[in-house]
């Protein structure tokens, strides 16, 4: 296992580290800069920028596989596991939240969608038994703690 900083990873492996994505200004020395010169600069520090987040995600996945630790302590692998967990798992619980109000409004419309008796009529009885599929496959998907 390997102890480096992020900045050491940078430098190591040619990603721009947190220093080199520092902008010190964009004016020239002059105090006056052509657009066409700025817009090159900031092409130039938005390429930066991608290639410091690449450098970043490819770090912290090396954390996650236990090939480096990070010296400096910043990225912690149950910190980085969790914020992964939470990733995942929130279109999934979006998705179960949906499918649950969709439930509880055909429940909620009354006579509308329920026969004498109280059961639900066969089209709404479809579409909760189609909201519950979702519900159970969305929840089979989630990563738990």
């Amino acid at each position: 296992m390997i102890h480096q900083s992020l900045t050491q990873f940078c430098k190591e492996n040619n990603y721009p580290s947190e220093f080199d994505i520092l902008e010190h200004g964009m004016l020239g020395s002059s105090g006056y800069m052509s657009k066409r010169t700025k817009d090159v600069a900031m092409e130039a520090h938005l390429n930066k920028l991608k290639l410091h987040e690449e450098a970043i995600g490819i770090f912290c996945e090396l954390i996650i596989n236990d090939e480096i630790t990070d010296t400096n302590n910043k990225y912690i692998k149950s910190e980085l596991l969790e914020f992964k967990r939470k990733e995942h798992n929130k279109p999934l619980e979006i998705k179960i939240m949906v499918n649950e109000r969709q439930i509880e409004y055909i429940n909620s419309l009354g006579k509308m969608s329920h026969l004498e008796n109280g059961k639900l009529k066969k089209s709404y009885q479809r579409s909760v038994d189609f909201s519950l599929h979702k519900i159970a496959e969305c929840k089979s998907k989630l990563i738990k703690e």
